[in-house]
């Protein structure tokens, strides 16, 4: 089965019902971020180029809206960064002027934000969700392992520019990773960049799925409320909902589908699907036996994920 570049629908923590649009391949991206569930990057670039043919996208998200499903948003996330695709803002008008019932949302790293095109491009967007982990070069570094070419002023100047004129819903999400930005004086200079942007709501997360590397730990309930409390921002809650029952050969190739972008709990699977937990359970194990997936635990439970190789050792 080759790759496909429309997912889900999938439960997000900050959308709700979502179909997922992933406008490049696995795994182009500017960054090659620590924490990052969906693996290494294998393609690192900060130029941006047709990732992914926009026909052929278009194409797959007219197969999947055809029968007007139910959702909250069409979401452009995936296995990489999807503002590097020079497509973004063509594939964004399209969905505008085809499916105008559906709310459009973009997930980004805003590592090219600094490029006033794209800005201009993701102008129209209705929701837009922006990474920012660090103010600091040497964090930003550590954290993001962005691609040498990304300027952290740069980007940073591009996303207060983008918020002073968009008129949208600005999400920005920090997320902590212990060790690394989670020092109270550079939360501190993250709240006055925060405070420096338009009306935008600012959210804090950290590891709940297992990430590129091992040595990246969840930080603990008491380090996030002080974070939160620094930044001004709130917890990213959970969101779920089912999506009733399926056949066992239909369900079995959604959980593959799943997991396969980003890892997930027996739980998790059963609220995506609407099936037992038996029957996830099962299906699990046999693709766990068949070599498609491994297990790891987190404290959140048990983590089913795509089968993948050995990330680099900690930095400390």
């Amino acid at each position: 089965m080759g790759f496909s570049h429309v997912f889900g629908p999938v439960p997000s923590r900050r959308l709700g019902l979502s179909l997922g649009v992933d406008l490049v391949t696995p795994k182009v991206c500017s960054c090659d971020c620590v924490y990052c569930e969906c693996g290494p990057t294998t393609k690192k670039t900060a130029q941006r180029a047709l990732y992914a043919d926009p026909a052929k996208v278009i194409e797959e998200i007219d197969q999947r809206l055809a029968g007007s499903p139910k959702l909250d948003f069409v979401t452009f996330s995936g296995f990489g960064e999807p503002t590097l695709n020079l497509a973004l803002g063509e594939v964004a008008d399209w969905l505008a002027k085809k499916y105008p019932q559906y709310r459009r949302a973009l997930l980004t790293n805003a590592t090219l934000f600094g490029n006033p095109a794209l800005r201009k491009e993701c102008a129209g967007i209705g929701v837009v969700a922006a990474s920012v982990d660090s103010v600091d070069e040497k964090i930003f570094r550590a954290v993001n392992r962005p691609h040498p070419d990304i300027c952290l002023e740069e980007m940073l100047e591009g996303i207060r520019a983008f918020s002073k004129d968009y008129s949208g819903r600005l999400l920005v999400e920090f997320f902590l990773v212990p060790g690394l930005n989670d020092q109270p004086e550079h939360l501190a200079r993250m709240k006055k960049f925060f405070d420096s942007l338009g009306p935008c709501i600012v959210e804090i997360n950290t590891l709940d799925r297992p990430g590129t590397f091992s040595w990246v730990a969840p930080a603990s309930r008491q380090a996030l409320e002080q974070a939160a409390r620094i930044l001004g921002a709130v917890p990213i809650g959970s969101f779920c909902q089912s999506q009733g029952s399926m056949a066992p050969a239909a369900l079995k190739e959604r959980i593959l589908e799943i997991i396969s972008r980003r890892p997930c709990t027996v739980d998790d699977l059963v609220k995506i699907s609407g099936a037992s937990p038996q029957e996830i359970e099962k299906l699990v194990a046999e693709l766990a036996t068949s070599g498609l997936v491994t297990k790891k635990t987190l404290p959140r439970g048990v983590f089913f994920l795509a089968q993948q190789g050995p990330g680099p050792k900690s930095p400390t």
